[in-house]
C-alpha cells in the first residue's frame, strides 16, 4: 500500500499530514496509519471564518462558513522493543552468582 512508500521517504520522527474533506476518509486514514505503525495520530477540523478588520472594530463577519475539512497527523517512529514486556525467564533459567541454577525453593 501507499503508506509503506511514504514511510520510506519520511525521516525518523517525521510527520505525515493528510487533508480529508469528509469524516469517512478520516476514519480510513487513521486506521491505515495505525496499521502502518504511525503514532501520535491526531485529527483536527478546520473552520473558515472571515474577519472584518477596521479601526476599533475588528470582528468576525456575521455569516460564517462552518466546516471545511479535516487535517490528520501521524508520526513515524522507530520500532523499539520494550524490555519490560519481554517474557519472564522460567524458574530453571535463573542462575545464582556462581552460575548454578536456583532451585524452585530458592526463589
Amino acid at each position: 500500500d501507499g503508506y509503506e512508500k511514504i514511510k520510506q521517504y519520511l525521516k525518523l520522527s517525521g510527520t505525515l499530514v493528510s487533508f480529508s474533506p469528509a469524516i469517512e476518509q478520516v476514519k480510513k486514514t487513521t486506521l491505515a496509519l495505525r496499521e502502518n505503525e504511525f503514532y501520535e495520530i491526531n485529527t483536527y477540523d478546520l473552520m473558515k471564518r472571515k474577519y472584518q478588520v477596521k479601526p476599533n472594530a475588528t470582528h468576525p463577519e456575521v455569516r460564517m462558513i462552518g466546516h471545511t475539512g479535516y487535517l490528520t497527523f501521524g508520526r513515524k517512529v522507530r520500532d523499539v522493543k520494550n524490555p519490560y514486556r519481554e517474557r519472564k525467564p522460567k524458574q530453571e533459567e535463573y542462575m545464582n552468582l556462581d552460575g548454578m541454577p536456583f532451585r524452585g525453593e530458592d526463589l
